[in-house]
């Protein structure tokens, strides 16, 4: 057979059947790329998002279906970067979006009617919001809500306007929330709280860099995935973690017509407030017992959230009225 592609004529006997398959053009040799992995932090074969999705991995979480749970601190403790919860005391000249990498896209959007804007992350390389530098020395901790539709991990960073530390350097200080080995484990398809105390930033190993908390200016995140942001501030009270256990804690009827019982093992609820799903608070109870009654008769059937608190933190439950 002579065959010359595409400048020439091809010749061959008029009986010979020929097939062909696996043509490459180039100096790279073929190779298989095998089946998806489900586990190995890449988005490959017919994946739908990283490690979930297609022929052969798990579904992927769908995006959040209700907002993250309204946060009950008073504004007086907070200094607000992101959050419609605390409209008052801000920083200034805020840019949602002053650096990112180029594949990283940066949206807000509203989540099951909510007025309140969640961020929303895509294609997570790196990105970072800006204000006026701040002082934070008065302050104790950063918080945050954050939904990991996907993604194997990122890190939370507080950038010092005049330490100097480059971009990517391994002396910026961080918070890592990773599936294991991280300061946090990392939660998909969940609204998650997270308050960092700021001293963390401080006993980071900043090497030669001077890190102070005099003038905080920006924050970064670099990681992967799909991630949504809300409810960002800083106060002088920790939003708490979900420390209650499962088994400690019962709710029940739920879905209910008129009331929800709530009880622990000798744990004492200490403050209960339930929002609705547009974040208004529509009850709010200090029982200050182990066992108390939310009284939802008067509310509209639909979703609520339920924060309930002890002295061993809170724990946010989903309240569904008939």
């Amino acid at each position: 057979i002579d065959w010359q592609c595409g400048v020439g004529t091809e010749t061959h006997p008029s009986d010979i059947t020929l097939l062909v398959d696996n043509i490459t053009w180039g100096a790279n040799k073929l190779t298989d790329p095998g089946a998806p992995t489900c586990d190995d932090g890449i988005q490959n074969g017919d994946e739908e998002g990283i490690d979930c999705g297609g022929s052969s991995c798990a579904a992927c979480p769908n995006a959040p279906a209700m907002a993250a749970a309204v946060p009950d601190i008073d504004e007086s403790d907070v200094l607000s970067v992101y959050s419609e919860s605390y409209p008052t005391n801000t920083v200034t000249n805020f840019n949602l979006n002053a650096f990112a990498d180029g594949s990283t896209i940066i949206t807000q959007v509203d989540i099951e009617g909510n007025a309140n804007n969640a961020i929303r992350i895509q294609n997570l390389v790196f990105y970072g919001a800006q204000w006026d530098a701040v002082d934070l020395t008065s302050y104790t901790y950063v918080n945050f809500n954050y939904y990991a539709v996907s993604s194997t991990g990122f890190n939370f960073y507080l950038i010092d306007q005049t330490a100097g530390i480059p971009g990517g350097n391994p002396s910026e200080p961080r918070y890592s929330i990773l599936p294991s080995g991280g300061d946090q484990d990392l939660v998909v398809g969940e609204w998650q709280t997270v308050s960092i105390p700021l001293q963390d930033f401080l006993d980071y190993d900043s090497g030669t860099f001077s890190y102070d908390l005099n003038d905080i200016f920006q924050y970064k995140l670099d990681g992967n995935g799909e991630i949504y942001l809300d409810n960002i501030f800083f106060s002088n009270v920790s939003l708490g973690v979900d420390d209650f256990e499962l088994a400690e804690m019962s709710v029940y009827p739920n879905p209910a017509q008129s009331q929800w019982n709530i009880k622990t093992d000798n744990l004492e609820i200490t403050k209960v407030n339930v929002f609705n799903i547009l974040g208004k608070r529509v009850i709010s109870l200090k029982p200050n017992s182990n066992e108390v009654i939310i009284d939802g008769s008067t509310l509209a059937r639909g979703v609520y959230l339920a924060k309930i608190e002890s002295a061993n933190g809170s724990k946010t439950v989903k309240l569904i009225k008939e």
